[in-house]
């Protein structure tokens, strides 16, 4: 397929940059002159969605942001800071853009755990998964974080998998076609 569209960009479904989208898709692919562009978690636009997602969800809810907590899990890493790194940013860049009372941010992988992120947070608090997919971690491991935790809150899906993700990921790619033809 990529033969077809020989300056097609990539666009990995990753939450962070890493191993895999900084050295093995670049050294497989820029050879053959594709762009690789930052993965999902990293996209500038990604908090925009994010805030734009929670805000319609709170409008569903009838709950006022600002009388509303989140709570953002997210992966942390063992071996790795770029997956903490990524959903710090993330988290700070969306709390300029929202009017949240409060927001946390646990890891599964790391302090502060979503363990202890997630106590005494209440009922009128959102949990948005900072994962690009619905794996175990976002089926098995942050549920069984959030029963220990006595987590009272609603539990978003993954971000990675909103329907407004992919005009996300188009958009990102119209900007990068664009960025090729003034070059």
């Amino acid at each position: 397929a990529l033969d077809q569209h020989p300056t097609a960009a990539i666009y990995p479904l990753f939450m962070a940059d890493g191993w895999f989208t900084g050295t093995a898709l670049p050294d497989r692919l820029l050879q053959h002159g594709r762009t690789v562009l930052p993965p999902l978690g990293l996209d500038k636009n990604l908090p925009l969605l994010a805030a734009d997602i929670l805000t319609d969800r709170l409008h569903d809810l009838d709950w006022n942001m600002r009388k509303t907590r989140l709570l953002i899990a997210a992966h942390g890493g063992q071996h790795s800071p770029n997956p903490a790194r990524a959903a710090r940013h993330f988290a700070a860049v969306l709390g300029k853009v929202t009017h949240f009372t409060d927001i946390r941010l646990g890891f599964v992988e790391e302090t502060p755990l979503l363990t202890e992120a997630a106590q005494n947070l209440g009922p009128h608090t959102l949990c948005l998964p900072f994962f690009a997919a619905n794996g175990h971690h976002v089926r098995k491991d942050i549920p069984a974080a959030l029963v220990s935790a006595g987590f009272e809150g609603i539990v978003l899906g993954p971000l990675g998998i909103a329907p407004q993700i992919p005009d996300l990921i188009a958009q990102s790619l119209r900007q990068s076609d664009r960025q090729k033809d003034a070059a």
